[in-house]
């Protein structure tokens, strides 16, 4: 397992292994893609969440909705003192956002298992294919705490402010304005671009080649090479969440950057919003 700021939302895959049995902790696969990875051969005991029913909707945007929040926590078996550990595929980018929507929630005790999925496989580990079922418990939500949250206006406000860095996640491609978003060709009234000033540091600065997340130190050299200064307010960004979620868990808890706060929406909604500015 990688060293960190804050140690504890990160948990290597022998961790996971010691304790995926522990009724205390609940393991919560984030999948992508619907059901498909989760179908065949899941961590035993896992349960499903899918990014695209339970963390974002049919528009591409958060669910905001503390009801609907604590009632996927609730159907998950989860409760308030739950250890969780989230992990997907070898990027884990489902499994960062969830860990922000959580840290929204003020979840006490949130882990992501280094490597995802393809590491636990890689090692032989056991898999299983059944849908988890478990019991629905009582988890209340009542706020959300989108602190660490910025939306469009923040965005805005912060182009040329001298105290802010925006920074940019997304493929060399997408930041260039050659690509509206991997793998889809531009929709009308979609433009391709980046906003205004931002930094470009792609996502995968942070991880190693089997998907684990690079040692503190050389995560640290990385970021502050590229000017992504601790002492700055950081609002990272991708398409719709995903990339920039890494980031996000990267730079508040591998690096204890004080000042982060996710741009959610990202270029989905930047880039199909009409009069805003892009470069």
């Amino acid at each position: 397992m990688t060293a960190s700021a804050h140690p504890a939302p990160l948990v290597d895959t022998q961790w996971v292994a010691e304790h995926f049995e522990d009724p205390t902790v609940r393991l919560v696969e984030v999948d992508l893609d619907p059901e498909e990875a989760y179908a065949t051969g899941h961590l035993p005991s896992a349960v499903l969440w899918q990014v695209w029913d339970d963390l974002l909707g049919p528009d591409e945007r958060l669910i905001d909705d503390p009801a609907a929040l604590g009632r996927l926590l609730s159907r998950s078996g989860i409760r308030p003192d739950t250890t969780i550990v989230l992990y997907g595929d070898a990027w884990n980018f489902g499994a960062t956002l969830a860990f922000w929507v959580l840290h929204a929630l003020d979840h006490r005790d949130v882990r992501v298992m280094d490597g995802g999925r393809d590491k636990w496989l890689a090692e032989g580990r056991p898999t299983e294919t059944e849908s988890q079922v478990t019991a629905t418990v009582e988890y209340p939500v009542a706020t959300v705490n989108w602190d660490a949250r910025a939306r469009l206006a923040d965005v805005r406000a912060a182009i040329g402010s001298g105290r802010h860095t925006i920074l940019d996640v997304r493929l060399p491609q997408e930041y260039a304005g050659e690509l509206f978003r991997p793998g889809a060709a531009p929709k009308e009234g979609q433009r391709a671009g980046h906003i205004p000033g931002a930094t470009h540091v792609p996502w995968e600065t942070a991880i190693n080649a089997d998907g684990t997340f690079k040692a503190t130190e050389e995560l640290r050299a990385a970021y502050q090479a590229r000017g992504i200064d601790p002492d700055r307010q950081i609002i990272p960004y991708c398409t719709v969440g995903g990339r920039s979620g890494h980031t996000w868990f990267v730079l508040t808890q591998l690096l204890g950057y004080p000042n982060v706060r996710l741009y959610e929406a990202s270029w989905a909604e930047w880039g199909q919003t009409p009069g805003l500015p892009v470069e």
